[in-house]
């Protein structure tokens, strides 16, 4: 179920910001959190940020101070996992 879900997403083009959705994540977790909930992010990425690679690392920093649950998803058929 959540495979066929992935799968079903559409690309509609544009830019990967790894730093920015890690920045709205982080945001959206610290605005609404719960002391009774557990918080998870799932990042769903194909590894080729045009963000600089200390955006990325400073809002990476950021979300793992908030000690929610991580994940990530590497997606498409030419993942960069560099």
């Amino acid at each position: 179920m959540v495979r066929s879900a992935i799968e079903s997403i559409a690309y509609h083009g544009g830019s990967t910001l790894t730093a920015q959705a890690v920045d709205l994540s982080v945001d959206d977790l610290l605005r609404g959190r719960r002391s009774d909930a557990i918080q998870v992010v799932v990042l769903m990425n194909d590894g080729m940020s045009q963000d600089a690679w200390d955006r990325v690392l400073a809002a990476s920093q950021r979300l793992a101070a908030t000690k929610a649950e991580r994940f990530g998803v590497a997606l498409g058929k030419e993942v960069s996992w560099h």
